[in-house]
């Protein structure tokens, strides 16, 4: 009798486990947000959206951020560095919890995929574009054109490469 060689679970396998798992952390993990920060270029201000969703508006300066414990230079939301919203330190709130069910658990994967199908729609294309060019054998025909075009500077084949790539 030979014993059946145990192998590691298939990434679908690892994904439902997780997804499992965080579902069933939604009963038990406690749920909170932070008050959020976000700068207003156009008026000089900062706007404080808290947990409840109440705004209020902050004048735009370092003296706003060093009141409010945030150690980023105010140079860096003026110059669009930072865009998005920010957590505030010590502003933690416990909110309602939200725990997911049985079907909260079976629609998270269509609602994943239906929010970055445009993603899988490009990998998808890209791929078979790609498959194309190695059936077609042209990826290999342009790169040994560029290796003759290039004899005795191939560095510049390199960065010709790199560049052509990092287009797109």
């Amino acid at each position: 009798m030979s014993k059946k060689k145990k192998s590691f679970p298939t990434a679908f396998t690892v994904l439902f486990i997780v997804l499992i798992l965080a579902s069933i952390l939604t009963y038990v993990v406690p749920s909170g947000l932070f008050s959020k920060l976000q700068y207003d270029g156009e008026k000089k201000v900062f706007v404080v959206t808290k947990p409840d969703g109440t705004t209020n508006e902050m004048p735009g300066t370092q003296e706003t951020l060093n009141k409010l414990g945030v150690k980023i230079g105010i140079e860096k939301f003026e110059d669009g560095s930072i865009y998005k919203p920010i957590a505030i330190p010590r502003t933690y709130e416990r909110v309602e919890s939200n725990p997911q069910g049985l079907i909260d658990l079976l629609q998270a994967p269509i609602k994943g995929i239906q929010e970055s199908i445009d993603i899988i729609v490009f990998v998808l294309i890209m791929g078979g574009l790609i498959g194309v060019l190695n059936s077609t054998g042209a990826f290999e025909a342009g790169i040994a054109s560029l290796s003759r075009a290039t004899k005795g500077k191939e560095f510049l084949l390199i960065v010709i490469i790199t560049t052509l790539i990092a287009i797109g």
